[in-house]
């Protein structure tokens, strides 16, 4: 799923996203999980974060409702920036 997931964000343009395996959790169901490498293709829980502009999060969304997959996400307020080598160079002493 999380593959697909970053397809999808792919092919709709989204300039980037990633996935996170969980150590461990627990959902709906109230039971915690610990996760090893071993298990990761099969169970492990993953989280797929975009970082994306309101506009391009409900293109995302549209795309993902329209097909049968159930997911849960979030959305929160981020702030974007770039810290670029050119500005860090010049403000950092010999």
């Amino acid at each position: 799923m999380w593959e697909w997931l970053l397809e999808q964000g792919e092919k709709l343009g989204i300039r980037g996203g990633s996935a996170f395996q969980a150590v461990a959790g627990f959902g709906r169901h109230h039971k915690v999980q610990e996760f090893s490498t071993v298990e990761f293709a099969s169970t492990s829980a993953v989280e797929v974060e975009f970082v994306v502009s309101r506009e391009e999060g409900e293109r995302l969304l549209h795309a993902l409702r329209s097909t049968t997959v159930r997911l849960f996400y979030a959305r929160a307020p981020t702030t974007l920036g770039v810290v670029s080598e050119e500005s860090a160079a010049s403000s950092v002493p010999d």
